[in-house]
């Protein structure tokens, strides 16, 4: 019924930034200005942060490589908690990067007269 599609290729040749370090300090720029103007990124980010400081078995486990040490029960909670915290950062950073990348292609296409003006009914 359904045609197989052959998914069999490299994903990292679709990468726009493939050895490519500009991406970085667009990004970094990105929470920077989200720190400033978000209330709600700010919040979550000073909650990561004061977990980070005050739990540092979690810390390793979250920002390094080293081998995870034993975490008792007060340290797992506060590990699934950063966890939780973190997923909600990076949404709200991937959402603002999107729609700053689609406000971007509305500027370029209208300056290109790409965009059409009023409705199709309008134009008839």
């Amino acid at each position: 019924m359904f045609e197989k599609i052959d998914y069999d290729y490299d994903l990292k040749s679709l990468s726009y930034f493939e050895n490519d370090d500009s991406f970085m300090p667009f990004l970094g720029t990105a929470t920077k200005i989200l720190e400033i103007k978000n209330p709600v990124y700010r919040e979550l980010y000073a909650k990561y942060n004061k977990i980070i400081k005050e739990y540092p078995k979690v810390c390793k486990i979250l920002e390094t490589s080293e081998k995870a040490e034993t975490l008792n029960e007060v340290e797992t909670r506060k590990l699934v908690e950063a966890l939780e915290l973190y997923y909600d950062i990076t949404y709200i950073e991937k959402k603002d990067v999107f729609f700053q990348g689609m406000r971007e292609q509305y500027f370029i296409f209208a300056n290109m007269n790409v965009l059409k003006k009023g409705t199709d009914k309008e134009t008839e």
